[in-house]
């Protein structure tokens, strides 16, 4: 259950930066910033509280590191499917860790729809081949024989797969909402963000009322989140 939780509170997406400043605070104080690469990453300290917060309630000691370790790499991992491939098209990229997931920012030269749903999908895509098949494969192939490793492979495999799926469907602001968006754009020019949260509602509900019965109530609340966010914009024209 404590992987479902979490899971259902990362959020990977990737935005141009609103003020040009990725160094802006997104959710709380920066406690770390790194490259991998020539890729710069920042971590804020919301992000590791919430890490904690959501997998306390069925982890301790060991185990509890182990599944902050695996929302880290996980997380960072997704980012990084966003970065690398905006980078092969040109674009300056950084990466925010924050309170609710992470964020790749980018700015610089932009070449069009093709590159926004490549760049949306590579997070995903990452996320599932590097980590999340590995994972799974392990889980089933009798190869680990310590429970502690295996609570740890299993809270990787979920996360990777079961976030990287969610993350693909069209709610506004996942990745997959902003892949409806673009094709949205192409055929329905200014509806296009109305139609594009229109369907995030109930995709979103539909979410609620799945995950509500298959994942417990958090995450149902969390989809109702979206669902609430994006009806709440289309009342104010946000569109």
């Amino acid at each position: 259950m404590a992987a479902a939780l979490a899971d259902a509170a990362i959020v990977g997406r990737y935005e141009a930066p609103p003020s040009g400043d990725w160094t802006t605070p997104v959710s709380g104080v920066s406690i770390a910033s790194f490259r991998v690469g020539s890729i710069p990453v920042r971590i804020e300290l919301p992000f590791f509280l919430i890490a904690v917060l959501l997998g306390i309630n069925a982890r301790r000691g060991v185990l509890l590191l182990g599944w902050v370790a695996v929302v880290f790499v996980s997380i960072l991992v997704h980012e990084l499917g966003h970065a690398f491939v905006g980078r092969a098209f040109g674009e300056q990229v950084s990466i925010v860790l924050h309170a609710t997931g992470g964020l790749t920012f980018r700015g610089g030269k932009y070449t069009g729809a093709g590159e926004d749903i490549a760049v949306s999908l590579a997070g995903s895509l990452t996320q599932i081949v590097v980590l999340g098949v590995p994972a799974l494969w392990l889980l089933r192939s009798d190869a680990i024989d310590s429970y502690t490793w295996y609570v740890i492979v299993h809270d990787l495999a979920w996360v990777s797969l079961g976030w990287a799926i969610i993350n693909l469907l069209p709610i506004l602001p996942l990745d997959g909402g902003n892949i409806a968006l673009t094709i949205l754009r192409r055929v329905k020019g200014f509806e296009a963000k109305r139609i594009a949260r229109l369907i995030s509602v109930g995709a979103a509900l539909g979410l609620a009322i799945w995950s509500y019965h298959r994942l417990g109530l958090f995450v149902s609340l969390f989809a109702l989140f979206f669902a609430v966010s994006n009806a709440a914009a289309l009342t104010r024209n946000e569109v």
